[in-house]
C-alpha cells in the first residue's frame, strides 16, 4: 500500500473525530478553548480515545468477518456437505 493510499484511507476518520469533538463541545464547553475551535487538553484526550476506539472496532470487525467467513465456508451444514469456497455455495 502506498503512502498516498494510507493517507487517503486514514484522513476521513480523523476529520470525523474532529467534527464529533466540535459538535460535542457545544454541550460540553471544556472540550474546546473559549471562542475558538481549537481543542483543549480534554478535547485532545477525547479525540485520541475516539480514534483508538474506531481502530479497535475496525480490527474486531475484521476478525469477526474473517471467522464468520471460515464458519460459513467450512461448515455449511444446512447444505449437507462441505464447500471449498463461498462461490461454491451459489
Amino acid at each position: 500500500m502506498g503512502f498516498a493510499t494510507l493517507i487517503a484511507y486514514s484522513s476521513p476518520c480523523s476529520i470525523e473525530v474532529e467534527a464529533a469533538r466540535q459538535y460535542a463541545s457545544s454541550w460540553w464547553s471544556a472540550l474546546s478553548h473559549s471562542h475558538a475551535e481549537a481543542p483543549s487538553a480534554l478535547g485532545w484526550i477525547l479525540q485520541v480515545a475516539l480514534l483508538f476506539a474506531f481502530s479497535l472496532l475496525n480490527c474486531v470487525s475484521e476478525w469477526v468477518r474473517e471467522h464468520f467467513h471460515e464458519l460459513l465456508v467450512a461448515n455449511c451444514i444446512w447444505l449437507g456437505k462441505k464447500r471449498d469456497t463461498v462461490q461454491d455455495l451459489w
